[in-house]
């Protein structure tokens, strides 16, 4: 499975960063949980950060805290990593962006054959249709306050997670590999408009609720869509809870290739609550048995979803 990464939606993210700074290199643990960026300052010389994430309870968000270190001045980066080497024992270093897609040769994958007898074909996309039982997501959003949609997509992100082919998708005729996944939502906007939002997949439900919230209210309020760019693999729902609906297919057109689920409102039977879900997806991505498989992991996902529920401290 690919590795853990670092989103740069918050993990690049400086409260306080003093006009004219830049951040020029960047090291992390490998839980993601602690930082140590060296910045230059608009003069030319240069000083580091040493941070660690957590999570503020109040504002229900998380933020770095620690040293920026604004008093000490280095002339150049090799001083600051002279004088920081004990600091980033077991830290590793990343770039905004490292690694985060490439191309690569269908030949060489698993994809071979799917890749070409569907690439070219005038209908690629496949759906599948299942019943999940969401009540633990019900009782999850009365007990403890997260939208319902959120926990729902949380839970779709960590079974693709866990489903290989999600990081994989053709695109415009090549067949491209990703390290990171994103969760595509509509937003109903302040003018009684709709517009797309893109949000991060993390592993920690808290941090994925906070981006979530965060960006959906932006996109509500300005009516603009808000999109993560290329890197991310992006799985794109629609839930159009104002009506119950069985199955939906989508009309294929040969531009957005993206899995894609949709789902109505659910539904309450004798203290039981089940949507029904449709998951489209292009058959160069996955086959049928390893869409059943992601539908499987995702209704587990739903039943143990209180695991997601962690705190970074």
């Amino acid at each position: 499975m690919p590795k853990d990464r670092y989103p740069e939606n918050l993990f690049w993210r400086w409260r306080a960063m003093p006009e004219g700074a830049a951040i020029v290199r960047g090291f992390f643990s490998e839980d993601k949980k602690h930082r140590i960026l060296i910045w230059q300052r608009e003069d030319g010389t240069y000083s580091y950060l040493d941070q660690a994430l957590t999570f503020d309870e109040y504002e229900q968000e998380y933020w770095w805290q620690g040293t920026d270190n604004r008093l000490s001045f280095y002339e150049n980066e090799e001083s600051v990593l002279s004088d920081i080497a004990p600091l980033l024992a077991g830290m590793q270093e990343y770039k905004e962006g490292d690694g985060a897609v490439k191309e690569i040769d269908p030949q060489k994958t698993k994809r071979a054959e799917a890749f070409a007898l569907w690439m070219n074909a005038p209908m690629p996309m496949v759906t599948l249709c299942r019943t999940l039982n969401v009540t633990p997501l019900v009782r999850m959003e009365r007990r403890q306050g997260f939208p319902f949609n959120m926990l729902l997509c949380w839970c779709i992100g960590k079974a693709a997670a866990m489903t290989e082919p999600f990081f994989l998708l053709p695109v415009q005729g090549k067949l491209m590999q990703f390290e990171r996944l994103a969760v595509n939502v509509v937003v109903r906007t302040a003018e009684d408009g709709i517009a797309t939002c893109d949000i991060p997949w993390e592993k920690d439900m808290r941090l994925f609720d906070a981006e979530y919230r965060r960006r959906t209210a932006e996109v509500s309020a300005t009516g603009k869509p808000l999109e993560l760019g290329e890197e991310y693999m992006v799985i794109g729902t629609s839930a159009l809870v104002d009506s119950e609906i069985d199955c939906a297919v989508n009309l294929y057109a040969g531009i957005y290739n993206n899995p894609f689920l949709i789902w109505g409102k659910y539904r309450r039977h004798f203290g039981k609550v089940t949507l029904p879900l449709s998951f489209q997806f292009h058959h160069v991505q996955m086959d049928g048995n390893h869409a059943a498989q992601f539908l499987n992991r995702l209704q587990d996902t739903i039943d143990h979803v209180n695991e997601g529920a962690t705190h970074i401290g």
